[in-house]
């Protein structure tokens, strides 16, 4: 159920007393563990995390695919969440899809929305709320900050980019 990683600790030098780090056995010794190793479990944990804003994805299956088998080689878990933040794109019916097609894939995940788990498998209005006051914490130090523009003037901006050849990107005219 979990992946297996070898630390060395440091060990004295037989020939000058120095600290330095144990070389790894070689040769018919490989397979024998060295004295001083400390061997760390670490849980395996994936997610693919599709947003319902229309019709699913191939990266969605595409992703899926090499997570359900990382997650499986290591004996770790596979989640699904739905990243349901961006309500002015939703599509009704594209949380749906994204079930059937994955499960017409057949992938099997172990915490999803339709099958609980720790954090339900949602990144909700309700969890939308309860980090609000992190976000504001990240204004009040100046990391972040709030923009004040409607979505015409953003679209304006990026298709005015896009004219002049130009990547996107915000103009941090609320910085001000």
């Amino acid at each position: 159920m979990t992946a297996r990683s070898t630390l060395l600790w440091p060990i004295a030098s037989r020939s000058r007393g120095h600290t330095g780090a144990a070389a790894p056995p070689r040769g018919r010794n490989a397979q024998r563990r060295t004295q001083n190793a400390l061997t760390l479990i670490v849980a395996v944990r994936v997610r693919i995390a599709p947003s319902p804003t229309g019709d699913p994805h191939v990266g969605t299956a595409y992703v899926s695919l090499f997570n359900a088998a990382l997650a499986r080689q290591q004996g770790g878990q596979f989640v699904l969440r739905i990243e349901d933040t961006d309500r002015g794109r939703y599509v009704e019916n594209s949380e749906n899809q994204i079930f059937d097609l994955l499960h017409w894939l057949g992938f099997q995940w172990d915490e999803g929305p339709d099958r609980g788990g720790p954090l339900a498998g949602t990144a909700s209005p309700s969890v939308c709320r309860s980090i609000r006051p992190r976000l504001n914490s990240f204004s009040s130090v100046a990391i972040a900050y709030h923009c004040w523009w409607h979505a015409e003037r953003l679209d304006q901006m990026r298709a005015e980019q896009t004219r002049n050849k130009q990547p996107p990107g915000y103009d941090r005219r609320c910085l001000g």
